[in-house]
Parts: C-alpha cells; sequence; structure tokens
C-alpha cells in the first residue's frame, strides 16, 4: 500500500512540474516573442529613420549641386571647394550669400565715399578698415568730398572659393556703373562726370567662419578688376 500511494505522488507531483514547466514556458515564449517583435519594430523604425535622413541628405546635396549651374562657368577647384563647404555646413546658402552681397557692395562704398566708417566697420577687417579711414582722412585734410554712386551693378560672379582651416573665403567679381564725382570744400567739381556712369571692375574677398551662427561675411582684401 505504501509503495503505491508513493508511486501515485510522484506521478501527481511529475504531472504538477509539467504543467508549472508548461505555463513558465508559454508566459516566457510570448514574453520573449513580443519582446522580439519590439525589438524588430524599433529596428526597422530606426533603419527607417536613418534612410530617411540619409534621402533627405543627398536631396538637399543634389539640389545644392545643381544650384551651382546658376552662379554660370565655375572653375574645377571652386566646385569642388563648394562641394566641401557644403559638406562642413549643409545649411550653407550660396544664393542668400550672392544676394547679401549685391547688399554689402554698394553700403561699403557709398559708406567709404560719405566717410561713415562707423556704420561700415563691422563688415570690415582691421587692414581693410585702417586702409579705407587713411584714405577718408586724407581726402578730409584736402577739404575734398565725394559724391558717387553705384547706379547699377550689372553682373556678380564667383572668382575663387578657398577654405582655410576654420574659415571660407569666397571672391567675388562685381561689374558695376558708378558715378564718381569729387568736389572741393566749396562745392566745385574737381573729378568726374555727374552725367557719364563709369564702368568699374572691382575684386572683393569676403571671409566667414564655417558653422558661426553669425551669418555676417567680412570683407579682408578689394582690389580693382
Amino acid at each position: 500500500m505504501g509503495g503505491g500511494f508513493q508511486i501515485i505522488e510522484l506521478i501527481l507531483l511529475a504531472m504538477i512540474a509539467g504543467f508549472i514547466a508548461l505555463r513558465l514556458r508559454s508566459v516566457l515564449g510570448k514574453r520573449m516573442g513580443h519582446e522580439n517583435q519590439n525589438q524588430s519594430a524599433k529596428t526597422r523604425d530606426k533603419i527607417h529613420s536613418l534612410n530617411d535622413g540619409k534621402s533627405q541628405e543627398d536631396a538637399a546635396k543634389n539640389n545644392f549641386l545643381e544650384g551651382l549651374k546658376d552662379f554660370g562657368s565655375l572653375s574645377l577647384i571652386v566646385k569642388e571647394n563648394l562641394k566641401r563647404l557644403y559638406e562642413l555646413e549643409p545649411g550653407f546658402d550660396l544664393s542668400g550669400f550672392m544676394e547679401g552681397s549685391k547688399n554689402a557692395y554698394p553700403m561699403i562704398l557709398e559708406g567709404f565715399w560719405a566717410g561713415r566708417m562707423d556704420g561700415i566697420k563691422a563688415f570690415l577687417n582691421d587692414a581693410i578698415y585702417v586702409q579705407f579711414k587713411e584714405a577718408v582722412d586724407a581726402r578730409e585734410k584736402k577739404g575734398l568730398v565725394v559724391e558717387s554712386k553705384v547706379i547699377e551693378i550689372r553682373n556678380v560672379k564667383i572668382k575663387d572659393v578657398q577654405i582655410k582651416g576654420k574659415t571660407v573665403e569666397i571672391t567675388l567679381e562685381f561689374k558695376t556703373d558708378i558715378i564718381s564725382v569729387t568736389k572741393d570744400r566749396d562745392g566745385k567739381l574737381v573729378e568726374g562726370d555727374l552725367s557719364d556712369a563709369v564702368d568699374v571692375v572691382d575684386v572683393w574677398t569676403f571671409v566667414r567662419e564655417i558653422g558661426n551662427q553669425n551669418p555676417n561675411w567680412t570683407l579682408v582684401e578689394t582690389m580693382a578688376g
């Protein structure tokens, strides 16, 4: 009898153990399956996000490169440096820079002609500021007054692009029509003609730190074209 009860107890214990094992496996199996599904979903979302980001980046880069056609014939080195600049600063807006240069050119020149150096100082590096200031001081010492004006900017062309460390330099050629008039302190015409515009070609170099949140460029060099 005792042996029979022991056998029955062993059978019941085995059945209970099997039942518990099945329950544990069922619960763990569901949990692991759910976690795998979540992990797979997260992985898919991450890959999808990365692909979307790369697609947007590629599209933006293609648009940028396509936009270079709007700036006429560019040398290979200029194109390569513009591509490099875009890679270093994807938010760089070449069209915006060109439009800004068209506004800066007459503003700087007319400020210089009028002797209003404080108004244009922020757009000049120290060397250019000193050159302009010395010219203004010499002119005023002679009692001369300049009444020149930019009549039209006929063309602006990219001449060169250089990336030097953390800065980028862009050199532009401006072809303009300017009325250049100089008078003495009594208002008598010394040089120039109010009715005749002069064709002028200026080559200016602007510099800016790559990635700087300040959008302003600084004029670092000027010369006649």
